[in-house]
């Protein structure tokens, strides 16, 4: 899976939102808990800060692909 999609479907999660249809989650739903949204949040912000790492390494012309 692309980092990405997987962003986009952490983001849709945290939001409260099914990354598959984008319906809202039910109000008792883990994913409209205070903490779970906190954790997804996190892990979005751990993946976006690792892409965002990445991008700003500079590429060695002699590294094979």
């Amino acid at each position: 899976m692309e980092t990405q999609k997987a962003a986009e479907i952490i983001r849709a999660l945290a939001d409260g939102r099914d990354p598959a249809t984008g319906e809202a989650f039910p109000p008792g739903s883990p994913y409209q808990q205070a903490e779970t949204v906190r954790a997804l949040f996190v892990a979005l912000e751990a993946l976006e800060s690792r892409g965002r790492a990445r991008a700003d390494r500079p590429v060695a012309p002699n590294r094979p692909k």
